[in-house]
Formats: structure tokens, C-alpha cells, sequence
């Protein structure tokens, strides 16, 4: 079943040919208008019970689903930050997140979770072209959040990852 969770959570790197191809402002209102879904989709799920619960982590059954979470953090950065800045927050948190949740709930070994995280979300980086120095600060900002209780990390990976890089970038 992580399986399916993690098919869907990852694809969400959509995002990325859709900014290619279609702009900041297609990309925006496409993922304002899916996360709107999302919220309706939320309601309706708590109400109705229309999403399967092995779909559902423990605490999506008694509160917000993580698409929600990851469709609000989305639209912050689509609407307040670089374009790569955002790449570095979608890869991180689509494909990154996507590997430690199958390291520790597929494999049973959450202790190769953070590293798996790393060196997934740092390759694919890589392989983007993005910079390597704030790349890298952004992956580990990614990383140290990972299964964060602060907030739900399917909000705080993508925010923080992307906003260190951006950060990052201008300093370096």
C-alpha cells in the first residue's frame, strides 16, 4: 500500500515539466485550483469516507490529508519564490520524501530513511542542473524535517527545502 501512496505523492513532479512547458502563472492557478480539489476532496473524505482508509496515515483519519498540506506549500512557493527555488522544494518533497516513506514503511529500516532522502533528492537536483552548494543546503533543510511533528512534513520539506536554496543562492 506505501506503494500507491507514494505513486501518487510522486506525481506530483509534474510540476516541474508543467512550469517548463507552461509558465509561473499556468503553473500557479493549475495548483491553486488542485488544491482547492484537495480541501473539497478533505471534507468530503472526513464526511463520507470516500478515499480507502489504507491510503490514509493515522493522523490523515482524524485530520488534514497531506495533499492538502503539500498543495498549500506548493502554491507558496509558485507564488513567492524562483522557479528552481521551487524544483528544489517540489523534488525534495515529492521525490525525496517519496524514497524515506518507502525506506521506512516498506522496508522496515527508518534508520536509512534520512540518507535515502539525501542522496535521492540531491541526485535528482543534480540531474536538473540546479547548484550544487545551495542544492545541497536545501536537501539537508529537507531532510533534518523529515517525519517533522512541528507541522506535517508534506508542508515544512517542500517550504524549507526551497526556501534555504533560495536563501542559500543569494548569499553564496
Amino acid at each position: 500500500m506505501e506503494l500507491i501512496r507514494k505513486v501518487i505523492h510522486l506525481s506530483g513532479l509534474m510540476y516541474i515539466p508543467a512550469y517548463d512547458l507552461f509558465g509561473r502563472k499556468f503553473v500557479a492557478f493549475a495548483v491553486g485550483f488542485l488544491t482547492a480539489l484537495a480541501i473539497v476532496l478533505d471534507v468530503l473524505r472526513r464526511r463520507y469516507n470516500i478515499i480507502p482508509e489504507f491510503l490514509l496515515r493515522d493522523y490523515e483519519k482524524k485530520g488534514i490529508g497531506a495533499f492538502v498540506y503539500f498543495g498549500v506549500a506548493a502554491l507558496l512557493m509558485t507564488l513567492t519564490l524562483p522557479k528552481d527555488a521551487c524544483y528544489v522544494g517540489i523534488g525534495v518533497g515529492c521525490l525525496g520524501d517519496s524514497v524515506a516513506g518507502i525506506v521506512k514503511h516498506r522496508f522496515r529500516k527508518p534508520e536509512y530513511a534520512p540518507i535515502c532522502m539525501f542522496i535521492s533528492s540531491i541526485l535528482f537536483l543534480h540531474v536538473l542542473g540546479l547548484p550544487t552548494l545551495p542544492s545541497f543546503f536545501g536537501v539537508v533543510a529537507g531532510v533534518l524535517l523529515e517525519g517533522s511533528s512541528f507541522l506535517n512534513d508534506n508542508f515544512t520539506i517542500p517550504i524549507a527545502s526551497s526556501t534555504i536554496f533560495f536563501l542559500s543562492e543569494i548569499v553564496l
